[in-house]
């Protein structure tokens, strides 16, 4: 059921819930990276007992590719709407 519609809502209102939807845009997009750097970095803590150079750099390059595109992803995030303090 809904509980009231957006033509009903206050300005106030509605940019409060922009910016909260946005915050958890963010919040995902961070918390995701997180956890695959840690997953990444599990794979590597268990890889040194068997050292393949093949794998360790595949592991590092992943973890930087994760960073890379999360950056990305926030910067995408934040200069979307112009001007940006909107």
């Amino acid at each position: 059921m809904l509980t009231h519609l957006v033509g009903d809502s206050s300005f106030d209102t509605l940019r409060d819930e922009a910016l909260n939807a946005w915050m958890g845009a963010l919040t995902f997009i961070t918390g995701t990276c997180c956890l695959k750097v840690s997953v990444l970095l599990f794979y590597r803590r268990i890889q040194t007992s068997t050292y393949d150079p093949k794998m360790y750099y595949a592991i590092w390059a992943a973890i930087i590719f994760t960073i890379t595109y999360t950056v990305a992803m926030v910067l995408a995030l934040i200069l979307n709407c112009q001007p940006t303090q909107a």
